[in-house]
């Protein structure tokens, strides 16, 4: 009798978790149709679709997307082709970065392109050593909060940290406008599409990086310049993942100027080159063209290093050409509305598999009002 009611205490203790533990409902504010749509608009104009994927903070390792892209050539039933692994280093010799290529293809047709960028190596060492004494801590600490000064803070926060300091930064950028150059080297043609998912830290990291290579490659008519233009011409999407550009924004606030104002934003930027790429298309009728830039800004509510992002965080002029919108959805439940785990809110977009199928097939319902106004204040 009292196993049996042992028993029954452990089972309602068990529901009582399960019922406990949920998630925010998906919230969607804008329509948009998904990957399998551009896939197929490639595939009809005899192109390629780019997807070009770029981690954000905390160290990652070679194949971090690879759960990712495999998912997404599942649903869209292509197959892998070919792979080949770039080693990227420094003006030293020193690894500094990895970029890896994926083609994938269905009948030789709707072909599929991904490229990952690794960047941690230009970090890393920094990181192990400034914050190898800290860690003796470790043993002395719950291990929540361990696993969130190891992994948030000094792995994470840390390389935001870095990115803003002038004399550190070049050494981030390296990596990824060494492969960006690789990447229009790849026989990039007017006729493919091209996606970029950016995971926070890694969205202004490789917008900064398009507008360093834009303005290497300006002046000349080689073959980087005019695959730069195919590739913002053929930009259809920009996916950010946990967006940290209000953040990482405030230090280039221009404290002189009244009221305070940031910079020219990198996207606002590279907005501008992709302007271009579309007129000299139009004159030299050039086809196809992608006139709309769908910028889809996805953001886990219990990721304590991601922020809902306004137009304006992005864009500052009030261009017809760019839809934007921000995409709430669930990566880890939370307890009794309590607590949700932090570091997983933060790293599983990559595979949260409800949001690859959600990118894929796209949103065609009606958007949503995701963050309301606050209600006026009484004078």
């Amino acid at each position: 009798m009292v196993t049996h009611r042992f028993s029954l205490v452990f089972v309602a203790i068990l529901s009582a978790l399960g019922a406990g533990c949920h998630c925010p409902r998906t919230c969607v504010e804008m329509q948009f149709p998904g990957l399998r749509t551009e896939l197929n608009q490639a595939s009809t104009n005899n192109g390629t679709l780019r997807l070009l994927i770029v981690h954000g903070m905390s160290t990652h390792t070679q194949g971090y997307s690879s759960n990712f892209v495999d998912e997404i050539a599942r649903r869209l039933k292509i197959n892998q082709v070919r792979t080949e692994v770039d080693v990227l280093k420094d003006s030293n010799g020193k690894t500094n970065g990895y970029l890896t290529m994926t083609d994938l293809a269905r009948n030789e047709t709707n072909r599929l392109r991904a490229y990952e960028l690794t960047w941690s190596p230009a970090t890393s060492m920094e990181k192990m050593d400034r914050f190898e004494f800290d860690s003796r801590l470790d043993g002395k600490r719950a291990s929540l909060n361990r696993q969130a000064k190891s992994t948030l803070l000094n792995d994470g926060f840390a390389d935001a940290v870095l990115y803003l300091n002038d004399d550190f930064r070049p050494k981030i950028q390296a990596p990824v406008t060494n492969a960006i150059l690789r990447i229009l080297g790849t026989d990039f043609r007017t006729n493919d599409l091209c996606v970029i998912v950016t995971h926070s830290l890694g969205s202004k990291l490789t917008f900064d990086c398009l507008n360093i290579v834009s303005e290497q490659v300006a002046r000349t008519k080689n073959v980087e310049s005019q695959a730069l233009t195919n590739l913002a011409a053929g930009l259809s999407y920009l996916i950010m993942f946990a967006n940290q550009v209000p953040l990482l924004r405030l230090g280039e606030t221009n404290v002189s100027a009244q009221p305070l104002q940031p910079k020219t934003s990198a996207v606002q930027k590279f907005l501008d080159t992709r302007r271009q790429g579309l007129e000299q298309r139009k004159l030299e009728r050039e086809v196809p063209t992608k006139p709309t830039l769908r910028v889809i800004a996805v953001s886990d509510p219990n990721d304590l290093l991601s922020y809902p992002l306004q137009r304006t965080d992005l864009i500052t002029d009030e261009s017809s050409d760019i839809e934007f919108g921000n995409l709430f959805i669930c990566n880890v439940p939370a307890f009794l509305g309590w607590v949700a785990n932090p570091v997983k809110a933060h790293e599983r977009y990559f595979d949260n598999p409800k949001l690859v199928k959600l990118l894929i097939q796209g949103y065609n319902k009606k958007p949503k009002v995701c963050l309301k106004e606050p209600p006026a204040r009484k004078q």
